[in-house]
């Protein structure tokens, strides 16, 4: 997501701690290298999202749709520009 230059971006690339059918995705929402809080964090496609806290990170639980699953995460907020990025699991 871009305003003025910054990019609302997983700072940390989604971490997988696997449960059963599900992956925890964790990151951080930034703009020019600062923490953006209230940033709607969803799959495309699914139910699933979450909003970031005030130091910008979040957690979000994916269920899998297989045992190898694509997904991509969107990142909204109102005055940014949408952000997306796909990311591949396996079991």
């Amino acid at each position: 997501v871009r305003r003025g230059g910054g990019e609302l971006a997983n700072a940390d690339a989604v971490a997988a701690e696997q449960a059963v059918g599900a992956t925890v995705g964790v990151g951080r929402v930034t703009a020019s290298g600062r923490a953006v809080q209230g940033v709607a964090i969803s799959v495309a496609g699914r139910a699933t999202s979450t909003i970031s806290a005030s130091d910008g990170r979040y957690a979000l639980t994916i269920t899998r749709s297989s045992r190898r699953d694509r997904v991509t995460l969107l990142a909204r907020r109102v005055g940014y520009v949408e952000f997306g990025r796909q990311f591949s699991f396996r079991l």
